[in-house]
């Protein structure tokens, strides 16, 4: 029984140590540039070795991302209350989150923009990922805007989609060039303009 714990432990840092590399790996080249002999290499494995954990490099691709949401990016639309609007608070959160981790972020960014053409292994996993964003983001919206938060004009589904490409821009300028670029102060600046419009029933949606 010991040595069987043992062997169990030993798998799972094996795998974890793995997705550790090949997040590095795909972070830096993307997937069509990575090869499985390089991450196995980089972990102290044959090649063979390292598809008794991850039969394809497809299947280790998922591993990676699949393990790196669930770590490393918690949804904007868990900081927000229907019944009091924190945007700005949230925004912060998120952008904290991103400075610590710049290289899950690369991936994500690397990736996201790779998978663009319907080949790509991950094209199907990031539409949905986007669908299943603006859409828990926008019922998070409706729920204010029934409160009486949101002014009761907005398109909820039209600013969730915005504050969504405009949290995907920032990210990418901010990797592009962290020196110049203030992730967490610009993605403040702006949800503080959202959530005016979104409450100031005087103020026009820039969104219309």
């Amino acid at each position: 029984m010991a040595a069987e714990k043992k062997t169990r432990a030993n798998g799972r840092a094996s795998r974890r140590a793995i997705l550790a590399a090949a997040l590095d790996v795909f972070a830096e080249r993307g997937y069509r540039g990575t090869s499985l002999s390089e991450i196995a290499s980089r972990v102290g494995m044959t090649q063979p070795g390292l598809l008794h954990h991850f039969s394809t490099k497809e299947d280790l691709l998922l591993g990676v991302v699949r393990e790196h949401e669930e770590r490393t990016t918690p949804d904007v639309n868990s900081h927000l209350d229907p019944t009091h609007l924190e945007l700005r608070e949230a925004m912060e959160a998120w952008a904290s989150l991103n400075e610590r981790e710049p290289v899950q972020q690369l991936l994500l960014t690397t990736l996201s923009a790779e998978a663009v053409p319907d080949e790509h292994p991950l094209h199907e996993y990031f539409v949905e990922h986007y669908r299943d964003y603006r859409r828990r983001f926008a019922a998070t919206l409706r729920r204010a805007q029934k409160a009486g938060v949101i002014r009761a004009d907005v398109d909820v589904a039209s600013v969730a989609r915005e504050i969504i490409a405009t949290i995907d821009g920032l990210r990418l300028q901010w990797l592009l060039d962290p020196k110049k670029v203030n992730l967490k102060s610009a993605l403040s600046e702006y949800a503080s303009r959202v959530e005016a419009e979104l409450t100031d029933p005087q103020r026009e949606l820039s969104t219309r």
